[in-house]
């Protein structure tokens, strides 16, 4: 069997082997959880309500998970109920459990796994599973990394230089009452390591070039950048362009229609901003987060919008991460990979496209935002609004951006927009490269997974498709795709309809 061809079947996908500790883990798990309700089920709910008002808690992810349990012999009966379960389904794994992999495919991932000559990594988009020569992948990786614009190669490991200056800037920050020592000491990363840098293959691009990832798990700034993100991310649906998803945007396309016809010779457009992570300035895009910070909240909350700054700056500038036995330092923009990047660079575009926007004497009539992918409706003609994108292309040193302009349709996220009698119609939009790897109806998933799975791609498509023969299309894509996943035609029955 090609185990090349084998591995794109296997997005998401379980087999049916049982992992006795993982099992073992998720009883113990289950009976502390039920223990613990049962611990706590008398306690009193009024002392319990005013302890909690009288100081706000942190942050849940900056709270240490209790490894209290309560002892057994409570409670009899619940004592019996979890030895009854726990009986029961140890006893499971005895049973002939048949696997849902063929021999020949186990070898496969045999193969896979011990073939140190290619990296298997998902695809920037598209679903697909994308098999590399090892050699092609790390030219890639060098390729980027070599550009000293945004990474400069380090001599040593700079894991406890960095950590002792987040533990200076916290313990200021404790010093001058922003946060509580009991924050403080849970921003610390116990045991930190660097950041780890991987692309995902841009399969839809000329040239499959990758996008560049900083996996920072356990790196020092790991918790003040959730610390940051935790305290910046209301701001951006603040915005005015701000789009959350396809479903936001598609509610915003229903209210421009509620308004009437479009004036004639309306232009659709969608803009998106060349590798924005990387090229935000750090000056620019800390003052940006700043002047959000001082405008959408209170005045004297805390943390305030110098120590937020602070960390920000300190995510920035000690973005240092491994590759192939080489530390680099990442010397301009932000890293995708942080936990604070979609927010950061949110809030820097929507400073950028305000003051855009202010500079232009003809504005749009709609502009509206997905982190980097713009959507604008244009009634002033194509040269105006040609002048328009080139001025935007010299408005800014580092943000750039590509363009595509259409008075018929245009595609923005996953949604295809169509301008037909001045009104504003959607369709689904795949990109060419989509490979629809919907999770296999052999995967060893509960069946409410696998079930839900038809239904929820089909509901998404009701609320997608704006007529009755865009969605029956779809519908009937959807059931040749969901076929090819091994999905029974008895799971594929989609009585759904226009609203």
């Amino acid at each position: 069997m090609d185990s090349r061809k084998f591995c794109f079947s296997l997005v998401n996908f379980f087999n049916t082997a049982i992992n006795l500790k993982e099992l073992s883990e998720d009883l113990y798990r289950f009976s502390r959880r039920l223990r613990l309700a049962e611990f706590f089920y008398d306690e009193d709910d009024e002392e319990t309500d005013h302890t909690a008002h009288s100081q706000s808690p942190p942050p849940a992810f900056l709270r240490k998970p209790s490894s209290f349990t309560p002892d057994t012999g409570r409670d009899l009966a619940l004592d019996t109920f979890i030895k009854g379960v726990s009986s029961e389904i140890m006893l499971e794994r005895q049973r002939n459990i048949f696997s849902n992999l063929r021999n020949e495919e186990k070898e496969a991932l045999r193969e896979l796994r011990d073939n140190d000559k290619i990296t298997i990594k998902p695809a920037d988009k598209g679903g697909a599973v994308v098999v590399m020569e090892t050699t092609d992948y790390i030219g890639e990786c060098t390729r980027q990394l070599d550009n000293t614009t945004y990474y400069r190669i380090l001599t040593s490991d700079p894991t406890n230089s960095c950590n002792k200056k987040i533990q200076e800037a916290i313990d200021k920050g404790i010093e001058e009452k922003e946060i509580s020592s009991e924050i403080g000491k849970a921003l610390l990363v116990p045991h930190p390591t660097p950041g780890r840098f991987y692309i995902l293959p841009k399969v839809h691009k000329e040239g499959n070039p990758g996008r560049p990832i900083i996996g920072g798990n356990g790196c020092p700034t790991e918790i003040i950048s959730q610390f940051v993100d935790y305290h910046m991310k209301d701001l951006v649906s603040q915005l005015p362009s701000y789009v959350q998803d396809d479903m936001d945007f598609l509610r915003k396309i229903h209210d421009i229609n509620k308004t009437g016809p479009l004036p004639p010779d309306t232009l659709l457009c969608t803009m998106d901003v060349s590798a924005l992570y990387t090229n935000i300035p750090h000056e620019e895009g800390t003052d940006a987060c700043r002047i959000a910070l001082e405008e959408g909240r209170d005045q004297g909350t805390k943390p305030s919008p110098s120590f937020i700054c602070t960390l920000i700056q300190l995510i920035l500038t000690l973005n240092f991460f491994t590759f192939h036995d080489n530390t680099y330092l990442q010397t301009h923009g932000t890293a995708m990979g942080t936990c604070m990047a979609p927010t950061y660079a949110n809030i820097f575009m929507g400073a950028i496209e305000r003051r855009l926007l202010g500079s232009f004497p003809d504005k749009p009539l709609v502009w509206l935002r997905y982190i980097d992918d713009i959507f604008l409706i244009w009634t002033h003609g194509r040269a105006k609004l040609e002048a328009f994108i080139q001025h935007a292309n010299t408005f800014h040193p580092t943000i750039k951006f590509t363009s595509n302009i259409s008075p018929i349709h245009v595609p923005f996220l996953d949604v295809m927009v169509t301008l037909l009698d001045n009104y504003i119609h959607t369709d689904l939009y795949s990109k060419p490269t989509d490979t629809f790897n919907y999770l296999h109806w052999s995967s060893c998933h509960p069946q409410h997974t696998r079930r839900s799975i038809p239904y929820s791609l089909a509901f998404r498509l009701v609320r997608i498709c704006s007529s009755e023969a865009a969605l029956t299309r779809r519908l009937n894509d959807l059931k040749h795709h969901l076929k090819k996943r091994g999905f029974p035609p008895n799971k594929l029955k989609l009585p759904l309809t226009k609203p």
